[in-house]
């Protein structure tokens, strides 16, 4: 077989500290690719933002990688195994997710390369501390965040620091009968997510980007500004960091060299949420749909469809929950003290 391998994207849009990209730069021919997998429970219930976000990241990465980037739309388990088949591909390279269809997935296609002599191998690209290796003094998952943090992530051992980006990678078009999908989401005229590009710079550039002008003004006084709606002191990485558009990484060891006291301490815990949250996901896979005390099971919720429709549109009367609405409506995203309030309002 010739010097070939397939680097699988999903949520690493990006080259810069990515471990499947760094597996593949010694290869001669490095295909990329991208499945929109209708199996996987999050793909089924992307909203429309989502779906917009994802397409000008894949745009982007594309740009990044010179229009090489062929997009599926299917089974994983067939696709990945008919292009090896195809492009006589001996190494297949993909970074870990961490919800339970997606690892089941991985698992069945990871025997299934192997078992045909394909060398398949996968890496942590997502998160700083692996949901498995953070347990109690018990050997049982946190459930609670401050321990989970302070004495579970924190007395581990570091994060690794950022791998660099390839200094030249032989990326190729991945040429196969397979057809290529294409969202054509943005090319729908007058629809209320395309005013979301006078908001936001999507893809990689823009996540490095969005971050130093944090780190250069609303990273100075983190810690009290965040909690004022009004003030640009939060860093609105949230979206670049669910589809891997910036590693967890580079933004862990670059707010530790370039932060301060207090700010630096307070943004770093709130990188450690996002690292509970995959925490509690990934041992409690069944938390997306059951709450994890079930003393909250028989809530008694109000059902009105016509307060649901003003909440939802930002019309309750009360100024500080329909900003927040409207600010979701506008740009595809809110605050995070003002998610609070109109969650709680919910």
């Amino acid at each position: 077989m010739e010097n070939k391998c397939l680097v699988w994207f999903r949520k690493d849009l990006r080259l810069y500290d990515n471990p499947a990209i760094d597996a593949a730069k010694s290869f001669h021919h490095v295909y990329p690719l991208f499945i929109f997998d209708e199996d996987i429970y999050e793909n089924r219930f992307l909203g429309k933002a989502s779906i917009w976000w994802l397409e000008n990241s894949l745009k982007s990465l594309n740009i990044n990688i010179n229009n090489t980037l062929k997009i599926f739309r299917g089974d994983s388990l067939k696709i990945i195994p008919k292009l090896c088949e195809d492009l006589k591909i001996n190494s297949v390279f993909w970074n870990r997710c961490y919800e339970k269809d997606r690892i089941a997935k991985d698992t069945k296609l990871k025997n299934k390369l192997l078992a045909n002599n394909i060398n398949a191998k996968s890496f942590n690209a997502n998160l700083l501390w692996e949901p498995w290796t953070i347990k109690n003094k018990s050997g049982n998952p946190y459930k609670v965040f401050t321990p989970f943090y302070k004495s579970g992530c924190l007395e581990a051992l570091s994060p690794r620091h950022p791998l660099k980006k390839p200094e030249k990678i032989f990326f190729k078009k991945v040429n196969s009968n397979l057809e290529e999908y294409n969202f054509n989401y943005s090319s729908i005229k007058n629809h209320w997510s395309t005013k979301f590009e006078k908001y936001w710079q999507v893809g990689e550039n823009g996540a490095k980007k969005n971050f130093d002008s944090f780190l250069k003004n609303g990273s100075k006084n983190y810690s009290i500004g965040r909690n004022f709606p009004g003030k640009e002191n939060v860093s609105r990485l949230s979206p670049y960091l669910h589809w891997g558009e910036i590693s967890p990484f580079e933004i862990w060891h670059t707010a530790n060299n370039r932060m301060q006291g207090e700010n630096k301490k307070i943004f770093l815990s709130e990188i450690g949420w996002r690292e509970f949250s995959y925490h509690l996901l990934y041992n409690f896979p069944d938390l997306k749909e059951k709450n994890l005390k079930d003393n909250f099971d028989d809530f008694p919720w109000l059902e009105n469809d016509t307060l649901l429709k003003k909440w939802k549109k930002g019309l309750t009367g009360y100024p500080i929950v329909d900003a927040g609405m409207r600010e979701l409506w506008e740009t595809g995203y809110m605050h995070n003290r003002v998610r609070m309030i109109t969650s709680s309002f919910l």
